[in-house]
Formats: C-alpha cells, structure tokens, sequence
C-alpha cells in the first residue's frame, strides 16, 4: 500500500512539474511574440500565436497570458490587412474576457478600439440572450397557467357531469292526441296547454250545463201548456240553452282541434331532463367511476 500511495505521489509531482513547464513555455512563447511583433516580424507573431490561441481552451494552456497572446495576434492581422479575423479574435476575447484591457501603449489603436466594441457587442447579445430567456420563462409560465386553467375548466365539467343526472323522457304521438292540452304539456308549452285546457273544459262544463237547463226548460214547458204565457217562455229558455250548447260545443270542438293539430305539428321525441343527484347517489356514482 505504502508503494502504491509513492508512485501516486511521484506521479502527482511528475505531473505539476510538467504543467509548471508548459506554463513557463506559454509565457516564454508570448515573449518571443511580443519581440517579433515590436520588430515587424508579424508572420514569426502568427507562427507562434496561432497555435497557442487554437488551443486556448485546453487546461495546459496558461490563462493569464491568454489576453496578450490574443491581442498580440489581433495586431498582427491588422497589420497584414486581415481585419475580419482580427475582429473576430477580439469577439472570442471579448467572450472569454471581457476584464481584459489592452496596452495602449504596445498595441494599436484598431486593438483597443475594436476590442472596446467587441466588449460592447458581447454585451447587447448578453443582453439580448437574457431578454430571449425572459421570453421564453414567461412564455412558459403563461402555458402553464393556461394548461392549469384548462384543467381546472376540465374539472369543473366532470364534477358538474357527476353532479347533474340527465334524463331523457320519450314522448308518445298518442298522448299528444288527448285534447284538454295533454300533447302541450308533454311538448313543454305548459302556456298553450294551460289556455287549452280552461278553454276546452268551460266550453264541455257549458254545454253539460245548457243540456241540464234545456231538458228541464222542456219539462216546465209542457206542465204549463194549459198556459201559454208561461208555456212559451219555457220554450225561449230551452231554445237560448240549446243554442249556447251548440255553441259551446263548436268552440270545445274546434279548441280541441287546433290543439291536436298543434300538439302533432310541433311534436318532441324526447325531453331532457336534468337534475342534481343526492349526496347518496353522488357517492355511489363516483365510487362506481373509481372501480374502472
């Protein structure tokens, strides 16, 4: 155990050394880049930048020279005419960054005005990138306000369906041929059936009547025939009874008619009824709805 934890140690410092040395070269590397950039050695800078900032990402690579090795090579491709990946190293710097500030007094003012823009365009896409998030949390969140308005929208229906019992009432055309306004009740127009059954039961109730004053109006008049006077005024009685009983009996008639008529007419199937379960069927309803 003792040699396994001695090699682990040796490899660890091995490992640090090595590191510490490639750290070392970077900054070496940097200063060499540097010298040829002060003597106008600008492909000798991008020999030996190039690489470094290609592997700028890599853990070997020191980060505290990052920012020089970066500019450094920016200058030289403003200086051989290759603005657009100049440009384009300043946005990745910008990116990486943006604390970094470039010598003023080493480097030119394309690098530290373009890398003051980059650092100014880095920020609005920042900016721009977290008004996008906002977007999108608050579109989230108004779906899932919306989804659970909807499905309480949902709940409300099924408790309302387990609530309310519907119930269909079939309907007979031979029951809608009873007159006295039978056929309207049953098609739901209590009103109409209402008017036709006052209307048809005076008029039978009138003609019963008028029959029982007619026959009597006969009787009186023939116990008084040995007195015409009053004879005859027994007849009148009994032909004014007959003719309200005609009369009667044509209106009963003809109401009893129309409403037979109307009652096939307007004929309803069915009736939907509804209405609110008890407590008791209620439990029972939802107990059922559960075992499935």
């Amino acid at each position: 155990m003792s040699r396994a934890l001695s090699h682990a140690r040796a490899l660890g410092l091995a490992l640090a050394l090595v590191s510490g040395l490639a750290l070392a070269d970077d900054r070496a590397e940097v200063d060499k880049a540097r010298s040829a950039f002060l003597r106008k050695q600008y492909e000798e800078v991008e020999r030996r930048l190039g690489p470094f900032v290609q592997s700028a990402g890599s853990e070997a690579r020191d980060p505290a020279v990052l920012p020089d090795a970066y500019f450094l090579l920016a200058a030289t491709l403003f200086r051989l005419n290759r603005a657009e990946e100049a440009h384009a190293l300043l946005d990745a710097m910008a990116a990486k960054r943006p604390d970094a500030e470039p010598d003023p007094l080493l480097l030119p003012p394309e690098v530290v005005d373009g890398f003051a823009d980059a650092k100014g365009r880095v920020r609005e896409r920042v900016a721009e990138q977290q008004k996008e998030r906002e977007r999108l949390r608050l579109e989230a969140e108004a779906a899932r306000v919306r989804e659970k308005r909807e499905l309480d929208v949902r709940i409300a229906k099924l408790e309302n369906l387990a609530r309310v019992e519907s119930i269909r009432e079939p309907h007979s055309r031979w029951v809608a041929a009873v007159p006295f306004g039978v056929g309207q009740f049953q098609n739901g127009e209590k009103a109409l059936g209402w008017v036709l059954l006052v209307s048809e039961s005076l008029a039978l109730a009138t003609c019963a009547a008028t029959v029982v004053v007619y026959d009597r109006a006969i009787d009186d008049a023939y116990a008084t025939r040995d007195q015409p006077g009053v004879s005859r005024q027994y007849l009148a009685r009994a032909t004014a009874a007959r003719t309200v009983n005609v009369i009667s009996a044509i209106t009963g008639l003809a109401f009893g008619a129309a409403g037979l008529v109307e009652a096939q007419v307007n004929f309803v199937p069915e009736l939907k009824i509804t209405r609110d379960r008890t407590s008791e069927e209620l439990s029972f309803a939802v107990g059922v709805s559960g075992t499935f």
